[in-house]
């Protein structure tokens, strides 16, 4: 993994987290225990600040960055899955970021919400508990209890793989 300074500003990544080799994080960057983030992601802390919470997985290929104005936190147990951009956003725990799917500043994400892969949420909130779907993304359904024992089946299962590249090295 790359990290770099931004000026006075300094990531701070809990050492119980793994980063494959080719992640780069930059400045105001916190990054929480049992936080697994795969190749290719980049995650910049410059204009304003990044906050990933514990238990999060990042999937490849992801871009996490700030905005103007709008510092960007990932929630508790979050999946942002692969290829997506999170853009000065706030999402809530337990929320689902489907492949490729791009979360503009200023939006907020509550708790326990899954956007489907390759949405587009421009502006506005999601309330607690709902699915939202599509460009631009509208919503769909409530989460179901089933939805939520999935998505801790695919958090854990991600987790496992990250704490086995961690173990190898």
């Amino acid at each position: 993994m790359k990290i770099y300074n931004y000026g006075e500003k300094k990531p701070e990544i809990h050492p119980d987290t793994w980063l494959a080799d080719d992640v780069v994080v930059y400045g105001d960057v916190q990054i929480e225990e049992n936080v697994v983030v795969f190749p290719g992601s980049v995650i910049r802390g410059d204009i304003a600040s990044v906050v990933i919470k514990t238990g999060t997985v990042i999937q490849d290929g992801v871009l996490i960055n700030p905005s103007a104005g709008n510092k960007t936190k990932i929630g508790e147990n979050c999946l942002i899955g692969f290829g997506s951009i999170i853009h000065g956003a706030i999402i809530g725990d337990n929320c689902i970021i489907g492949a490729r799917s791009l979360i503009m500043p200023g939006v907020k994400i509550k708790s326990e919400c899954m956007i489907g892969a390759m949405s587009f949420v421009a502006k506005g909130m999601i309330p607690k508990g709902k699915v939202w779907v599509g460009i631009p993304a509208k919503e769909k359904r409530d989460i179901t209890e089933r939805d939520l024992q999935m998505w801790d089946i695919g958090k854990k299962t991600f987790r496992e793989i990250g704490q086995k590249y961690k173990d190898s090295k």
